[in-house]
């Protein structure tokens, strides 16, 4: 079933760059835009700051970038590199996203599915069309990684699965 919302947000980076994007915010509460602007650069800022939104650890406004409360916990775990808070808490966000929950729902009956599959998906499922092809590979990345990231599978090499994968066998799997 398709659903119709041009306000549903579709994560715009990997873990990784949001990761980076609350670590150069925390330990405050908030920051001006202009300062994360300078030192990540105004459209990563950007691109993250949807991300973060879009799973409820930041709210942007006009002129400054805020965690919520879950982004203050995320941004201890980080600090503290402690990988099972940080999951534990992503876990909880990133389900109710919209997006991320059907990707989810998706590969525990599929098991394996290439970036681009993913991206086709959200694609046919919230009603986006992309003038760029690569566009669908991206957002197939972007989501694979962050339900990885929250323990909810893993994603290598453009390859996102319910279980653990082992790297030299990824080819067989996907064929």
């Amino acid at each position: 079933m398709k659903m119709e919302n041009e306000k549903i947000m579709i994560p715009e980076v990997t873990s990784v760059q949001l990761f980076r994007l609350i670590q150069n915010i925390y330990p405050s509460e908030q920051v001006p835009i202009d300062r994360i602007n300078g030192l990540l650069g105004r459209s990563k800022v950007g691109n993250a700051a949807v991300t973060g939104e879009s799973i409820g650890i930041l709210v942007r406004e006009k002129s400054t970038i805020s965690l919520t409360k879950e982004g203050q916990n995320l941004g201890r775990a980080l600090v503290s590199k402690n990988l099972e808070e940080q999951r534990k808490i992503l876990k909880e966000l990133v389900l109710k996203n919209p997006v991320l929950e059907f990707i989810y729902s998706l590969i525990k009956d599929k098991k394996i599915m290439k970036n681009r599959e993913i991206g086709q998906n959200i694609a046919i499922q919230f009603n986006k069309n992309w003038k760029h092809e690569l566009s669908y590979s991206r957002y197939g990345t972007n989501c694979g990684n962050i339900l990885a990231a929250a323990g909810l599978g893993d994603y290598v090499n453009g390859i996102y699965s319910f279980e653990k994968m082992q790297v030299s066998n990824i080819s067989e799997e996907i064929s």
